[in-house]
């Protein structure tokens, strides 16, 4: 027995008990042609090509019934290494159609953590339909060409050695089975990090065929886990921080969730989930602690530099409406959504002739030290001209951002955005980023911003 994340799993045989259990799909079938209730479990690794892998994962799938819309596969993904998804993304059903590409949902993917940023990689879907193989066959799929190369071997098992190709040339290599739609292995060049090139691979580890009432059982508990997934209107996502309303929802289902999935595999998605709300109510408590704290509250004096080398002075913000976005500012890792700041500079050019003042503040610890303020500032200077930037951006390693209730030691994350009315009182204190309106953009600052103007003396 093979001991993975996902508890012990059955080793087969491709020349034994897998050939009888797996069954080849002809390239008309309206399904990928694995029995309804196998549990299959991969291992991958990724890493920059001809380097040790610093990134491994495990992939448990099980098989559905196939429908005239094609076969669902409910997948768990467990991650060691560089990076890994917030527990809600780590599960979900992807349908595959008759040549087993994926429809619908997004098929399963991994973080990886990489110097200077996290990049989403997609783990190609081990299952290739086909007709019966042989080499010189060839076929168009998912954006690829396939051609069968040749019989082969991969780890004592009876493969076709199937290569896959786009414009570029070829990028991935299948080892698949003989005797069944499963492919055994498969490598991929996968490029980012300014186009360099990383192997991903892919090794089938085991495959169980679940007794029918353990499958029903299991295929309750997917059901179970996607539904609240439904539940929540979450959409895949790198951060963890879920809106008040959805705690809300994960606090009411988990008891539910609890009982559903009492044992098994995705037990762990479960104790992830009990960790997350405990984490997710201290960090939301701790938020509207510092909304009641300074809201309503003097702002206070304060100093700080500006990226153009002058200082500037809250004396000099009065009889106005002053806006605080403390970010980052960082170029790399450039990420979604960039802070929001293109809303913020457009609402800054909508509002600055009425009276307003927006100071981007960049939070960067960095700039404590001479030895580390160099680097920072010429990252927040890409930033800001990358952005095209109009408001002035500020510097801060810490004093400043920790004057009005860091989030960061609560657990949370910036931004933070501060606005002080022309009393010199915090008038509107909001953390996270904005809903953002299609056709109003950051509406609920503009209004706060509108109502404090009200205060500005003519």
């Amino acid at each position: 027995m093979y001991q993975s994340p996902f508890g012990k799993i059955a080793l087969v045989s491709f020349v034994g008990a897998l050939c009888a259990c797996l069954m080849s799909a002809p390239l008309g079938a309206a399904e990928p042609g694995i029995p309804a209730g196998s549990q299959i479990t991969y291992r991958g690794t990724l890493a920059k090509t001809d380097a040790t892998a610093d990134k491994s994962f495990d992939l448990l799938m099980l098989a559905g019934e196939p429908t005239d819309a094609g076969q669902p596969f409910y997948w768990m993904i467990e991650e060691k290494g560089r990076g890994a998804w917030p527990w809600l993304e780590r599960f979900g059903v992807m349908t595959l159609d008759k040549a087993g590409q994926p429809v619908g949902a997004a098929p399963p993917a991994i973080l990886y953590d990489y110097d200077g940023g996290t990049a989403v990689v997609s783990v190609p879907v081990p299952i290739l339909p086909g007709e019966e193989l042989a080499a010189g066959k060839n076929w168009e799929a998912g954006g690829l060409t396939y051609a069968v190369e040749k019989a082969d071997k991969l780890e004592k098992r009876d493969v076709w050695l199937v290569q896959g190709s786009d414009r570029f040339g070829r990028n991935r290599t299948v080892y698949r089975d003989k005797s069944s739609p499963l492919a055994v292995g498969i490598d991929q060049r996968v490029f980012f990090n300014m186009g360099t090139e990383y192997q991903l691979q892919l090794r089938l580890i085991g495959i169980d065929k679940l007794a029918d009432e353990e499958a029903t059982q299991r295929l309750a508990q997917f059901t179970a886990l996607t539904g609240l997934t439904a539940k929540l209107k979450r959409q895949r996502s790198q951060k963890p921080e879920l809106t008040e309303d959805q705690i809300e929802v994960l606090a009411a289902e988990l008891p539910k969730l609890q009982k559903a999935i009492a044992a098994g595999p995705l037990t762990r998605l479960v104790e992830a989930a009990d960790q997350d709300l405990k984490v997710q109510r201290e960090r939301t408590g701790g938020v509207k602690s510092l909304v009641e704290k300074f809201q309503g509250q003097p702002a206070g004096k304060f100093t700080v530099d500006q990226l153009s080398g002058d200082a500037i002075d809250s004396e000099a913000l009065k009889n106005q409406v002053t806006v605080l976005h403390f970010w980052d500012y960082k170029d790399e890792p450039l990420e979604e959504p960039y802070g929001q700041v293109g809303y913020l500079d457009f609402l800054y050019g909508k509002r600055k002739d009425s009276g307003v003042k927006v100071l981007g503040v960049a939070v960067d610890h960095r700039l404590g030290d001479e030895n580390t303020r160099g680097p920072a500032v010429r990252g927040i200077r890409k930033l800001k001209s990358f952005m095209n930037l109009s408001y002035p951006i500020c510097l801060d390693h810490g004093p400043l951002v920790r004057k009005f209730g860091d989030p960061v030691s609560l657990g949370a994350k910036l931004p933070l955005v501060v606005v002080i009315g022309p009393d010199g009182k915090i008038v509107h204190y909001h953390l996270g980023f904005y809903k953002v309106e299609r056709d109003r953009g950051l509406a609920e600052l503009d209004q706060a911003i509108t109502t404090a103007l009200k205060g500005v003396k003519k």
